[in-house]
């Protein structure tokens, strides 16, 4: 089970619409992308502490809120910005869930909306959609790479007023 990011917490940009029958699989990708991010972010031991620290998937130690919550701070002459860790790992999952489904699709198979209709795509006209939404993902995901990158400077940085490796 997910500790922080929750199927209700994918709108705006990163809607997915799921029914009943869907959010299982939905449910699944969250589970395993979250707990593999927060590993790769944080590694082992620092991860277990960081759960620990969570009530109703919100830490409690100041110190973890600091980049749980959106920041903003200039260190070594680099503004680091991010929309905190919540942020990131629904832009991670959303990127993983995209990268396994990887079209739209219903019951009736690769579709393209018209209005409030659909109609199944060609094979040829299904490449292109692929094609364009691989590229999509590409893209959103060396930004959010990018995000994470400023988040782990973040979490490492003196700008947060205790030394991980005191916790150990």
């Amino acid at each position: 089970m997910s500790n922080i990011v929750q199927i209700s917490d994918f709108k705006g940009q990163y809607y997915v619409a799921v029914n009943s029958s869907a959010s299982a699989h939905f449910q699944s990708i969250i589970d395993s992308s979250e707990s593999d991010y927060l590993t790769n972010l944080m590694g082992t031991d620092l991860k277990a502490l960081f759960i620990a620290n969570l009530v109703s998937g919100v830490p409690t130690d100041v110190n973890y809120l600091k980049f749980y919550n959106p920041y903003s701070e200039l260190y070594l002459g680099e503004n680091l910005h991010s929309k905190g860790l919540k942020e990131v790992l629904i832009g991670l999952v959303y990127n993983d869930y995209l990268q396994r489904d990887n079209y739209t699709h219903s019951l009736t198979g690769v579709i393209s909306n018209q209005n409030e209709n659909s109609n199944v795509l060609t094979a040829q006209e299904t490449s292109r959609f692929a094609e364009s939404r691989r590229n999509n993902i590409v893209e959103s995901y060396n930004m959010i790479g990018r995000k994470i990158k400023e988040l782990e400077l973040y979490i490492y940085s003196d700008v947060i007023e205790m030394t991980f490796l005191d916790l150990f």
